[in-house]
């Protein structure tokens, strides 16, 4: 009866300015990505709704105020101006966030019964995820906009899809004794005999997202 746990630290991203649009002049167009800046003093995470910005079905996982766009997103020009004071690529480092942590349970089952002096029946059961816990990616809208714009925000920083559904497999094994009854040998082989997937859908703490995984219940052989 074997369990197996796994946590680890969530997957880095980065927060992107708005690309330039307005008049065509190219600005603030370098070969890469241009980062968004850091607002100085403002809690870069924010795990609450925040109206105007958190989209129904999704979890608001960064701080919209905490970041800023050198392009504001609803004009297409540098925020504060179309001059080399305003368009400055910004202050925020490659992968500077991170998404949430992954938590992941396993758990294993395995009876051998008895059918005759030389024939065993194995059931085996295996369950991934085993306690439903939403393990989520990270957010899919990273484009900043200007704090306090509400407007310039939507979908920003929020989480909207799960990853890794939890899974169960249920198995059954028939096996006989090909040695000879020596009363000490005796290796088992296993006949897979059944095959049978089926789905069902999954109602938990990841209910609320917008995109959750289902838990698909298999039954193969042991």
């Amino acid at each position: 009866m074997p369990a197996f746990r796994n946590k680890s630290s969530g997957i880095p991203f980065s927060v992107l300015s708005t690309p330039y649009s307005a008049n065509g002049d190219g600005l603030v167009q370098g070969s890469g990505p241009q980062f968004a800046s850091v607002v100085p003093g403002v809690p870069l995470y924010q795990h609450h709704s925040v109206p105007g910005v958190t989209q129904p079905g999704t979890i608001q996982w960064l701080n919209p105020d905490a970041f800023v766009s050198t392009v504001d997103p609803s004009t297409g020009q540098c925020y504060g101006g179309d001059d080399p004071q305003h368009c400055q690529f910004g202050n925020l480092g490659r992968n500077a966030l991170r998404g949430p942590d992954f938590f992941w349970n396993d758990f294993y089952l395995t009876k051998w019964l008895p059918v005759t002096e030389r024939v065993k029946l194995r059931i085996e059961a295996q369950f991934f995820n085993v306690f439903n816990h939403p393990n989520f990616g990270f957010p899919s809208m990273v484009l900043a906009g200007i704090p306090g714009k509400s407007s310039t925000q939507t979908g920003f920083g929020a989480l909207a899809y799960t990853t890794s559904p939890p899974t169960g497999l249920l198995g059954v094994g028939l096996g006989g004794d090909s040695s000879p009854n020596d009363g000490v040998s005796g290796a088992a082989g296993v006949l897979r005999i059944l095959k049978m997937k089926s789905t069902i859908r999954s109602f938990g703490p990841c209910a609320d997202a917008q995109s959750i995984g289902a838990c698909r219940l298999g039954i193969t052989s042991g």
